[in-house]
């Protein structure tokens, strides 16, 4: 079974807030770069997606411990 979707250089967040429309209850992590997040989390807000966390996130570094549970 699925335990949450996380979302790669989530952008606006549109297909990760689509997710979290469709699966309410799923737990939803959008990720950006530190430009991005502000605004990431806005989007989040403005939807009302409260299962849906927004973290800073650029590729090629380490997972925070939080993706990993």
């Amino acid at each position: 079974s699925v335990h949450c979707a996380v979302e790669l250089g989530a952008g606006t967040g549109f297909v990760g807030l689509c997710v979290s429309k469709v699966f309410p209850s799923l737990p939803v992590v959008l990720t950006d770069l530190p430009a991005a997040v502000k605004s990431l989390q806005k989007n989040v807000e403005r939807n009302g997606c409260k299962e849906t966390i927004v973290q800073e996130l650029e590729w090629g570094s380490a997972l925070p411990p939080s993706l990993l549970n």
